[in-house]
């Protein structure tokens, strides 16, 4: 018997509701959904030295310019750490997600710090 496109199309139609039907687990990367590597660098070293800019300015202007990226810091951290982001990210991106967030952090903090120190009373 020939097998013609007629009947591939109706075992087709027949078998599309049985698929629809049917639960499957979907799979989705939660990388594509976080700061890349180079973001949280330019993030953590991009507002230390804006902290260390305003700081030479006025020392008040410190907190002022570290008040956002710490808070956009602490929702990534949040977001990393969570029990249902947490382990998913960091089998895609590994410990050096992590330790880059972690790093970009304290650079923001010693660059604050710095600006606080040098910074004009």
């Amino acid at each position: 018997m020939k097998y013609t496109t007629h009947t591939w199309r109706n075992n087709l139609i027949l078998v599309m509701p049985l698929l629809l039907a049917l639960p499957c687990i979907a799979y989705a990367e939660v990388s594509d959904k976080e700061p890349s590597f180079l973001h949280l660098w330019m993030t953590g070293l991009g507002t230390a030295l804006l902290c260390m800019m305003a700081g030479r300015l006025h020392r008040w202007l410190v907190p002022v310019a570290a008040a956002f990226p710490a808070l956009w810091f602490l929702s990534l951290f949040m977001e990393m750490f969570s029990a249902d982001v947490g382990p998913a990210l960091y089998a895609e991106q590994g410990n050096m997600y992590h330790l880059s967030a972690c790093m970009a952090l304290i650079s923001l903090a010693g660059g604050a710090a710095w600006g606080w120190r040098h910074g004009r009373r």
